[in-house]
């Protein structure tokens, strides 16, 4: 885990998140997967809601909840950072959809407009994320409609 001192709310689990300037401080701590704490622990009986926000761990994130995405169909708000010319965030989103796309989400930008189906997650600045679901189908028009409702 890499922390930058000097902005203590930037830090990620990797080292090349930080740009030039910056000096991350390595910090050890433990680290789980959700499958591992949600499926070990015995105390959850579903997942609704997921929020990642982790500096472009996401698929590690991603990778290791996809019993309880299989199980529980959460629906996932994901930070997705633009590449702002950065190879390794480029690939992170194409790898994101890919996973995601697997288990049968589909993705949407969270614009100031509201939802915008992405068939490719871009990577928007500021506003960066996402809603990975499979609560919605799409009507004509591409209006959207809530197929089931968890939060009642």
């Amino acid at each position: 885990f890499y922390i930058d001192t000097e902005h203590p709310s930037a830090a990620s689990m990797v080292k090349a998140y930080f740009r030039e300037g910056e000096k991350p401080v390595e910090i050890t701590t433990n680290v789980t997967t959700v499958d591992e704490y949600v499926l070990g622990n015995g105390k959850f009986t579903k997942v609704d809601l997921v929020k990642i926000d982790v500096e472009t761990f996401e698929c590690d994130v991603l990778m290791g909840m996809k019993a309880v995405m299989e199980r529980d169909h959460p629906d996932i708000i994901c930070e997705v950072l633009p590449d702002e010319g950065l190879d390794y965030r480029n690939a992170n989103r194409k790898a994101i959809h890919s996973i995601i796309s697997e288990a049968g989400y589909s993705s949407y930008w969270i614009s100031d407009h509201g939802l915008v189906r992405e068939d490719a997650i871009e990577g928007h600045f500021p506003l960066s994320n996402y809603l990975f679901t499979k609560s919605f189908k799409e009507k004509e028009k591409g209006n959207l409609e809530m197929q089931t409702s968890n939060y009642e």
